[in-house]
């Protein structure tokens, strides 16, 4: 399933946008999502925060999930937010 971000503008007493960001939650989701964004596996693990390895380990589907700061990570980078890289956490077993 291909999801792709939008934004749509709603009329409340002015104009708003919303953004609808990708928030990959399995490993097909986040090569996706990076493949969609333009980034190297090198580019992106530097990007959100964590080690090349670690993105490989989360693409190749050897982990079931994709903890949630590295999925807010990717969600800000969308977002054009700086500085988003994930702070050290424990990865929980499966």
């Amino acid at each position: 399933m291909e999801t792709q971000p939008s934004s749509m503008l709603i009329d409340v007493a002015g104009p708003i946008t919303l953004t609808f960001v990708r928030l990959p939650k399995t490993g097909d989701e986040l090569l996706e999502w990076r493949r969609q964004s333009g980034l190297s596996m090198k580019k992106a693990a530097k990007l959100i925060g964590i080690a090349y390895n670690t993105l490989k380990a989360y693409e190749n589907r050897e982990y079931h999930r994709i903890p949630k700061p590295v999925t807010l990570a990717c969600a800000a980078i969308d977002a054009g937010i700086e500085g988003t890289q994930v702070p050290a956490f424990k990865e929980k077993s499966a």
